[in-house]
């Protein structure tokens, strides 16, 4: 499961004993040889570029999350609602009567799935960038133009809502198909972001790509050289 800090409590829970603050320093011996000595730093966690970019990161990585979160939940609610159904040619129905039932879940579902492509647009340059193509890629939604979606050029959906009306009243046999396929594109982004909460939160930081990129050398030698340990950087709450 992926956790997060709310934006307010960033800091609050981070350790700040001095064996995170420990650094190698290099003292150099005649002959060209050198020595690694370990070494505590004395300066203070509160302040510091660290706190900062630890609560910069904190902050934008549990606004991802929610995003990813909500068009996730959005998407279970699709799947669960009368659509699934509905699309089935045996299943006898009324589109007048059902017209509701299934413009909302659609509705609910492209509303948050436009704010999760806004996350990925203006995601910060420290996510992981190979996770994010996969996130991208099962983002894309299959083709909705009978249901009155479109694609516009940003990646998000818009939804015409007449012509979907127009559909349901006087072509519902077949846009059973097309409610089908959102249900099937509904059911990928989920499972796609459903792995997205089983990973561990360090593995969504692309450390070459970040304002602690120096000591990411240093990282396997090094287990307490960070001001904060980074498994569990976004670890409290979970969402």
């Amino acid at each position: 499961m992926i956790y997060a800090y709310p934006p307010i409590m960033a800091v609050n829970s981070y350790q700040t004993h001095k064996d995170y603050y420990r650094v190698s320093a290099v003292r150099s011996i005649a002959g060209g040889k050198s020595s690694t000595i370990r070494q505590p730093l004395d300066r203070s966690f509160e302040g510091s570029t660290y706190q900062q970019f630890a609560q910069s990161a904190a902050k934008s990585m549990a606004g991802f999350i929610q995003s990813a979160q909500s068009v996730k939940q959005s998407a279970l609610a699709l799947m669960e609602s009368r659509l699934p159904a509905i699309s089935s040619p045996t299943t006898p129905l009324s589109a007048e009567a059902d017209s509701e039932s299934i413009t909302q879940p659609i509705r609910q579902f492209i509303d948050t799935y436009n704010e999760f492509q806004t996350s990925l647009r203006d995601s910060p340059e420290y996510l992981n960038r190979s996770l994010l193509l996969g996130i991208e890629h099962a983002a894309k939604p299959y083709s909705l133009k009978e249901l009155g979606i479109t694609t516009l050029d940003n990646g998000s959906l818009e939804l015409q809502e007449d012509t979907l009306q127009d559909q349901l009243k006087n072509h519902f046999d077949s846009l059973r198909k097309s409610l089908g396929t959102i249900t099937s594109f509904a059911a990928s982004l989920a499972n796609t972001l459903g792995h997205l909460q089983q990973l561990p939160s360090d593995s969504l930081f692309q450390m070459s790509r970040s304002q602690l990129k120096p000591y990411g050398q240093y990282r396997s030698q090094l287990q307490a050289y960070l001001p904060v340990p980074m498994n569990g950087l976004l670890l409290d709450t979970q969402m």
